[in-house]
């Protein structure tokens, strides 16, 4: 019998998205409510229990959703500059803490621990599709460089369903300290409506 972590589900008229704040804070679903369909890949590992370290294996996580891999894709050792990374990174092994959330809306932050990164995320839904914007502040003493990508797992059709991704790697060659990076659609800036205390 696996391990259930708490999924929170945003809804509106086009789209159902679920999101597990401690598994990453990943997108484990979204579904269309017009069609049915669902997007992503759904998990096959049932029994989850991250354990945060640098030993930690990708493999042994969810692999499906949307996940977010920071400060880098691939393992790093101590000859790197900055040190040694996790595979696919911090963020995607760690728990994620919820600052706001609306029926529509949820914000997310979690601390890095290979890098002294901060790392939000609002996750939105428009009239018919999901928004997601980006903060990463570096709160170290010095400059830090990061790579960032969106890892997805999504199904594909042989039938014709419209679908819009974009992919999104990210290299900074280096976060000044206290300086903050962002990434966001050209769509104004969602604001969710309750703080969580």
């Amino acid at each position: 019998m696996g391990f259930h972590r708490k999924t929170i589900a945003l809804t509106n008229s086009s789209l159902s998205v679920s999101i597990v704040p401690e598994e990453g804070g990943r997108i484990s679903s979204v579904v269309s409510r017009i069609s049915e369909i669902e997007f992503l890949l759904q998990s096959t590992n049932e029994d989850l229990h991250l354990k945060p370290g640098y030993d930690s294996q990708f493999q042994d996580g969810a692999c499906a959703g949307i996940e977010e891999c920071l400060p880098t894709v691939g393992i790093c050792d101590d000859t790197t500059a900055g040190g040694p990374v996790p595979d696919h990174g911090d963020f995607w092994q760690l728990s994620w803490q919820v600052t706001a959330q609306s029926s529509d809306c949820l914000a997310l932050v979690a601390n890095g621990f290979s890098r002294p990164l901060l790392f939000q995320k609002t996750i939105s839904l428009q009239e018919s599709g999901l928004s997601i914007h980006y903060r990463v502040q570096n709160l170290g003493q010095s400059a830090t460089s990061f790579l960032y990508a969106c890892r997805r797992k999504h199904y594909s059709w042989p039938t014709p369903v419209r679908e819009e991704w974009d992919s999104l790697a990210i290299r900074s060659p280096g976060l000044a300290k206290s300086s903050t990076w962002f990434f966001q659609p050209k769509q104004e800036r969602p604001r969710c409506s309750t703080p969580v205390n």
